[in-house]
């Protein structure tokens, strides 16, 4: 057999092309390989930019030769635009073609080729032409737009939790050393931002809250409830260095607070103008464990249900599916593997942990965690929480599939609660506006921030809007 490279002008009527693309990120490497029933091979290779002229050069070079599939390997963001564009093209072209994106795994290396950019775009043009690349998945723009808002969400959460342990550990370091101390509280953030105003001690600043006209009497008497926290410090008064400290990561904590409601309303307009996939989210969220921000995230994790032809594909891919180990004769049941999705795997193993000890309400699935923990035992305790979650995963694979929520009672209604069938809200609750709200106020009263409390101001005004909006929804 030989492979050649060839000129358009040849008479190649006979012959079916592929097109195999290495993609990176200002670059990317094109392979047309034909094969014509006589069994001999053609390739030709170019190489193009990834700017829009150099993306219609490339369409061009290749609508010559009418391959009947394009394929690349998901790279990250990269190979969207190329995904993207192709399937426009389609819609236009006078001749039928398929997109697929695969998993880098399905495609490797030539065995015994030194490997260049051309040559993998050449074996991907032949897995093509062999049918051995039917995995890949189209890009949705709303799914890929809503993943990147929650990792985004997650991010902030994470600073979060980073700038509460900053606060902490200047307070520690000042000797204020209370147990217990929630930073997610309102009443602990209003006073440590009074504490960061007040150059006094501990026990002066408590005893004039309630002759402050800016500080809310009902969060006093939850500082008075609390009393016995402070005791101990209560002599204890900050030097203007730490007061600054904890100013400035109060700031920060208010606006990364706001931030994360902000980016939870914009999900909700995207959730409310699409009734499908708002459905699909409660269905999801009347599983025990999971919440409606929890299952809005994990639908736009995993996708169309479509791409999961059973049970155990959706839930390797969410990664609940237990790595079995056999070893003498015996077979045991190891943790899960870590190839797959981790916040998928993250939000199942979370709503499995919920389920064993947050939720009250009995059902046949809180029997079953029950169940799997007894036979666990408290060594056991992380493999429970994974088989739990291998059972929630498959739950909701058949929901998805058929279209219906958790209900012991298959004859129950399924359709969206009532409550909730005309608001604007579906993942983002009132009160966490509310609460981030009231943060991005009190940034907007520190008139020294200049342009940045202008836009804590902003922010606040769109806020309000949203819950006047969800108001008039009702």
């Amino acid at each position: 057999m030989t492979t050649k490279t060839f000129e358009f002008s040849e008479y190649l009527d006979n012959t079916s092309f592929f097109c195999g693309l290495d993609v990176h990120k200002r670059q990317l490497a094109v392979s047309i390989y034909g094969k014509d029933d006589a069994g001999n091979e053609y390739v030709k290779c170019e190489t193009f930019g990834t700017d829009t002229q150099a993306l219609e050069s490339l369409f061009a070079f290749t609508s010559r030769y009418r391959p009947k599939c394009y394929g690349m390997e998901a790279t990250n963001v990269y190979h969207h635009v190329i995904a993207t564009l192709l399937e426009e093209k389609a819609k236009v072209a006078d001749w039928r073609y398929d997109i697929i994106v695969f998993n880098p795994a399905d495609a490797t290396g030539i065995p015994g080729y030194h490997k260049c950019d051309r040559l993998d775009a050449t074996q991907i043009a032949r897995y093509l032409a062999a049918g051995l690349l039917k995995s890949g998945r189209a890009i949705n723009v709303v799914l890929e737009d809503m993943r990147a808002v929650f990792r985004m969400a997650e991010r902030l959460g994470q600073d979060r939790t980073a700038i509460k342990n900053r606060i902490k550990k200047t307070l520690d370091r000042a000797g204020i050393r209370p147990e217990g101390l929630n930073l997610n509280m309102q009443w602990v953030v209003e006073m440590l931002n009074a504490l960061c105003d007040h150059e006094g001690t501990l026990q002066e600043l408590i005893n004039g809250l309630g002759t402050r006209p800016d500080f809310s009497a009902r969060h006093v008497t939850s500082i008075k409830r609390n009393a016995d926290k402070f005791g101990p410090y209560l002599n204890i008064s900050l030097t203007a260095g730490q007061r600054a400290l904890i100013k400035q990561d109060l700031v920060e904590l208010d606006f990364k607070t706001a931030r994360i409601a902000l980016l939870a309303v914009e999900i909700d307009h995207v959730i409310a103008s699409r009734p499908g996939l708002r459905q699909s989210i409660m269905n999801i969220a009347s599983v025990p464990g999971l919440t409606p921000f929890s299952a809005a995230w994990l639908v736009s994790e995993v996708g169309p249900v479509s791409r999961y032809p059973t049970h155990r594909k959706f839930s390797a891919y969410c990664g609940c599916c237990e790595r079995v180990v056999k070893s003498a004769g015996k077979t045991y049941s190891a943790h899960t593997l870590r190839r797959s999705n981790k916040y998928a795997r993250t939000i199942l193993f979370n709503a499995a942990r919920v389920l064993c000890f947050a939720v009250k309400k009995d059902s046949a699935l809180k029997q079953y965690s029950k169940r799997v923990l007894a036979k666990k035992g408290h060594k056991g305790l992380i493999l429970a929480y994974c088989t739990i979650a291998t059972k929630v995963s498959r739950i909701i694979y058949a929901m998805l599939r058929d279209g219906i929520k958790f209900n012991p009672d298959l004859a129950a209604d399924n359709r969206c609660p009532a409550s909730i069938g005309n608001t604007l809200l579906t993942i983002t609750d009132k009160s966490r506006i509310a609460r981030a709200k009231k943060a991005l106020q009190r940034v907007a009263k520190l008139k020294q921030l200049g342009l940045l409390s202008e836009q804590a101001t902003h922010f606040a005004e769109e806020l309000e809007r949203v819950l006047k909006e969800n108001k008039d929804a009702v």
